[in-house]
């Protein structure tokens, strides 16, 4: 008879996903806090029951407090690097949110512990290998600009999104090439030929494999071969990402630059879901209809930007869940194999018609 494998246990990720909550605000309701709208109390159990999902006592759960495992336990490091700590992409960007939940069910299914550390430098990664003694890491965020650690060249690890300059190890992340490409050629099929860009600097003569620049500049190569012409919409100033959203005055105001040419764009490519709100509000503010007057395709697939558009936008998923399990999965075989090449690996995206 074959060997059953165990199901995964819902996790607090499931419980906010389910919910539409974030990971912070179903972890203030788990643990009673005062500070949560009733609402959000309501969903968040509910979410619990249908999962089935039962917090571990306090004494048990993950944190300062938690018991180190031996040694001889598969315990994987999520280390996110940069200014941006669990707090800022768990509620800040679903994106992000939706890789650590793939990283999280992954590392669950192979029966390891999940220790997720901030490191806003380097500086701190030799203690923490050597404290923690990690089986292997999973490097997520922004390239710190000390020097790489030394440990990080003998520790088994992969880098899952992102755009390290250098780190030479394992990388995995969307083919932004090809999310350009699906753009275009959904575009042309519909008859567009003019069409403006929101997303990153297009100037930019650096950009590599691993840049969401390359969105915009395959989305405008491909127009420009069809006969086309792309504007693109310059982004200095126009989005915080501190709080992960579009600075609605500066976007308005390159907007109607954008909408002033003749011909006018006829289709709209957003190199991000967060910008689709604030594109949606000045269309329809300017009495332009969104999918009719104006053809949208926006990327990542980020559910909470896109909900309650009307009508839904065309949508690139580059399937943020599959990118954390893929790099569970390609860290274990990068354990199995450590004298192997460092490999870089693009996961395909999928064009989504309402």
């Amino acid at each position: 008879m074959a060997k059953r494998t165990p199901p995964v246990r819902a996790s607090i990720v499931d419980v906010a996903r389910l919910a539409r909550v974030s990971i912070g605000t179903a972890s203030r309701v788990i643990n009673a806090h005062p500070a949560v709208l009733p609402a959000n109390i309501t969903a968040v159990r509910q979410a619990m029951a249908t999962l089935g999902y039962h917090p571990a006592a306090p004494e048990n759960r993950r944190g300062r407090r938690r018991r180190v495992p031996p040694a001889s336990a598969t315990r994987v490091a999520l280390l996110l690097l940069g200014p941006y700590d669990l707090t800022w992409m768990t509620d800040r960007s679903p994106v992000y949110s939706y890789v650590m939940h793939g990283i999280q069910r992954a590392v669950a299914a192979w029966g390891g512990d999940l220790l997720v550390r901030h490191l806003p430098t380097w500086a701190a990664a030799t203690d923490l290998w050597q404290s923690q003694q990690p089986t292997g890491a999973i490097l997520f965020g922004a390239e710190p600009e000390d020097a790489i650690p030394p440990v990080l060249t003998t520790m088994p690890a992969v880098w899952v999104m992102g755009s390290p300059r250098r780190f030479t190890g394992d990388h995995l992340l969307p083919d932004h090439r090809r999310i350009g490409l699906l753009a275009a050629e959904h575009l042309l099929t519909n008859g567009h030929r003019v069409c403006g860009f929101l997303g990153w600097d297009l100037t930019r003569a650096d950009a590599r494999i691993t840049d969401g620049t390359l969105r915009g500049q395959a989305f405008g190569a491909a127009l420009t071969a069809a006969g086309g012409r792309l504007i693109a919409v310059p982004q200095d100033g126009l989005y915080d990402h501190d709080q992960n959203r579009t600075d609605d005055r500066v976007l308005g105001a390159r907007l109607e630059k954008l909408f002033a040419h003749d011909p006018r764009p006829t289709a709209l490519f957003l190199g991000m879901d967060a910008y689709a709100p604030s594109v949606y509000r000045w269309l329809h503010q300017r009495g332009l209809r969104p999918g009719h007057d104006v053809a949208i395709v926006t990327c990542n697939n980020e559910r909470p930007f896109l909900t309650g558009l009307d009508p839904a936008p065309v949508v690139i998923d580059i399937h943020a869940d599959h990118l954390g399990v893929r790099a569970v999965e390609h860290l274990r075989w990068r354990i199995a194999n450590p004298q192997a090449a460092a490999e870089q690996v693009l996961i395909a995206p999928r064009l989504i018609t309402p």
